[in-house]
């Protein structure tokens, strides 16, 4: 998420269980949180418009493989609506964030005729049959199922209308649900003929099976089989129809929705008390200094005033730090927080810490990670220490190395390294 219009590039490379990770060496500061941060109001307003919105890519993903629902389809239009109908925040000074909510508005696909096909209703009705809106020239298949539907059951009225003269049962009625939508019910005390099949009853009723209208019942449930056939069709071809013709603006509108809430959401903690301004100075070596540095995400998890902040210095003549302590005590936490708030410096935002002053720029963070010993590699030491070495070889003069634990044996040890 860090890397969403907000500087972070690059690629990420998993080798020996190294993770390296290659930040752009040009750095930009409050890339478009400036303005957004400092006025809170026009900022909520940003965070309410997105909450309205449906997830775009998990849609849109949906929709290419014909897999939508109804009323996800109908979500997506809608999002895609709102975005369109944004109003113009005043007096942004971000003349990144202007242009990103410009080229939304203009850029967002008019898909407002998908929803002239749709029935909204039948879809919250969880009816997705009746849900397009089908006529002779639109969804044709469709139409002309339910005409035939339509027929039978026309047919199947018509027939139970002889039946109430030959038999003088006048309250006789047909009672659809289900897969047994040609059954007849009756009165608890009706006498019937002797060729009727009692099905089910309850207190009041009595349902049959008459033989008079098997062949309809038959021909409808074929009826309404082709129809849901001809539904689910028409759907996949609504989908794939919005993806062929839409689908690359939608994607384009969903990155820039990304950036959008990326930012939003950045300005947002850079906004809270206790986060600093990260400072980079020019330096023949690489260095870093964080006094009372947190990790954002314990941080969040834990009672207020409870985390105990941390600092660490990395300069010349100290470019290690070994980390002792008990297990759960709050080592790989440490490690993780100097490497999370360093990169969130790279990218120009603000990270919560007292200070955080880097000398130089760094070129990669290197992370070792424990993986699943295997007896076929040898020692589990040797292949920890061939981690180690190799992250060593591929480490460039402005790097910064991280391992946890360095050994199984000394596994209470942790170590940090520039």
């Amino acid at each position: 998420a860090l890397g969403l219009g907000l500087g972070l590039g690059g690629s990420i490379r998993f080798d020996t269980g190294c993770t390296r990770v290659r930040a752009r060496s040009s750095i930009r500061f409050d890339t478009g949180c400036t303005g957004v941060r400092a006025r809170a109001r026009r900022l909520s307003q940003i965070r309410h418009r997105l909450a309205l919105l449906a997830d775009l890519p998990r849609l849109l993903a949906h929709a290419r493989h014909g897999r939508c629902s109804g009323l996800g389809l109908v979500k997506l239009v809608d999002s895609l609506e709102r975005i369109r109908s944004w109003p113009t925040l005043d007096k942004v000074e971000s003349r990144e964030l202007t242009e990103l909510l410009l080229a939304l508005r203009k850029g967002t696909p008019d898909c407002s005729q998908i929803l002239a096909q749709i029935d909204r209703e039948a879809l919250e009705a969880q009816d997705s049959v009746a849900g397009l809106v089908a006529t002779e020239h639109v969804f044709c298949e469709v139409h002309a199922a339910r005409v035939a539907v339509t027929e039978v059951e026309c047919e199947l009225d018509d027939r139970l209308v002889v039946l109430r003269r030959s038999t003088g049962i006048e309250n006789l009625q047909l009672w659809r649900q289900g897969t047994e939508s040609c059954l007849v019910q009756t009165d608890t005390d009706t006498a019937v003929p002797g060729g009727w099949v009692l099905v089910g009853s309850t207190q009041k009723t009595k349902r049959w099976k008459v033989p008079e209208l098997t062949r309809g019942a038959h021909e409808l449930r074929w009826r309404k089989a082709q129809l849901a056939d001809a539904a689910a069709a028409g759907w996949s071809d609504l989908q794939l129809g919005l993806v062929r013709e839409f689908g690359e603006s939608i994607q384009l509108t969903a990155e820039k929705v990304s950036q959008l809430d990326c930012l939003q959401s950045l300005a947002t903690v850079s906004g809270q008390p206790g986060w600093c301004k990260p400072q980079f100075y020019e330096s023949d070596s690489c260095s870093i200094e964080l006094l009372a540095g947190r990790h954002p995400v314990l941080e969040a998890r834990i009672a207020p005033r409870q985390y105990v902040p941390n600092d660490i210095t990395l300069k010349r003549g100290q470019t290690c730090v070994v980390i002792s302590g008990a297990n759960m005590g709050g080592k790989s936490s440490l490690m993780r927080m100097v490497c999370l708030l360093t990169a969130m410096a790279h990218t120009g935002v603000r990270v919560p810490a007292a200070k955080l002053r880097i000398g130089g720029v760094l070129d990669a963070i290197l992370a070792r990670m424990p993986l699943t010993d295997s007896q076929s590699y040898g020692s589990s030491f040797l292949a920890e220490m061939s981690e180690v070495r190799f992250g060593q070889s591929v480490s460039q003069s402005a790097s910064q190395s991280v391992s946890q634990p360095a050994s199984q044996s000394v596994s209470e040890l942790s170590l940090i390294h520039i």
